[in-house]
């Protein structure tokens, strides 16, 4: 426990000066957030870059007495080897524009729409996808990546995944299935080993192995692709917050 005399305002973070243990800091920390109210397309908070990119048809989901209102985000009926629903945020033309290096903590409220002829990416990585590149379209993505999946005969459920390469993937079963009707919470947080997976506030994997370096670049997305097959896909995003040193 940091001996540092606190501030008004200081909150709690840990290991935030790299001496594992619970460190005196600013209340508010470095965080990006993506919001998707309903009201517009997403927009981006606490970030000087471009706004989230699209791709698909954007419909309202609606609150509840349960939910907030999101956006959705649907493909055409039509084969593709792209992704073709999607929400991302810091990405330049070709890669990510941070590094694994400071990231902390990405937290994101979601849902995937089906569960046959899809595959869903949730989380961090290298190549951008704005374009509607078949680089997301794979199982085994050739680039360092931290993130959650769904792959319809592939994956029964969500599954955990760290990798470097298309030949370097740790795949960890996280045990929790794909809910078509409620929002699932996804988190992935930082440790000094690797990274923890958590869906709905339970953690559901551990990774310690085939990690991206700290200079990695990463942005972040949402996204679906239809498996080549005449199948309309969707996402449907609340909303996504990364936490940074």
């Amino acid at each position: 426990m940091s001996s540092n005399l606190p501030n008004v305002g200081d909150t709690w973070r840990y290991n935030e000066s790299g001496d594992s243990k619970w460190n005196l800091t600013i209340g508010s920390p470095r965080f990006i957030g993506v919001v998707a109210d309903g009201a517009n397309n997403p927009f981006v908070v606490g970030y000087s870059g471009v706004q989230p990119v699209t791709i698909g048809s954007r419909s309202l989901t609606g609150p509840t007495s349960t939910e907030m209102p999101g956006d959705t985000y649907a493909s055409a009926a039509t084969a593709s080897l792209n992704i073709v629903a999607l929400i991302e945020w810091g990405f330049g033309a070709s890669n990510g524009s941070y590094c694994y290096g400071t990231f902390r903590r990405y937290s994101t409220r979601a849902r995937a729409n089906q569960t046959t002829n899809c595959r869903f990416f949730i989380g961090l990585g290298k190549t951008s996808p704005q374009f509607g590149t078949a680089a997301y379209s794979t199982d085994t993505p050739n680039f360092p990546a931290v993130y959650f999946r769904y792959s319809s005969g592939t994956d029964s459920t969500w599954k955990a995944v760290c990798c470097v390469d298309s030949a370097h993937q740790t795949v960890s079963d996280t045990g929790i299935a794909v809910d078509t009707t409620n929002s699932q919470l996804f988190d992935i947080a930082a440790f000094a080993s690797g990274y923890r997976f958590y869906i709905n506030g339970t953690l559901v994997a551990t990774i310690t192995t085939t990690l991206p370096s700290a200079s990695d670049l990463w942005g972040t997305l949402l996204g679906a692709d239809n498996k080549n097959t005449a199948n309309a896909v969707s996402v449907t995003l609340w909303y996504s917050t990364v936490a940074t040193k």
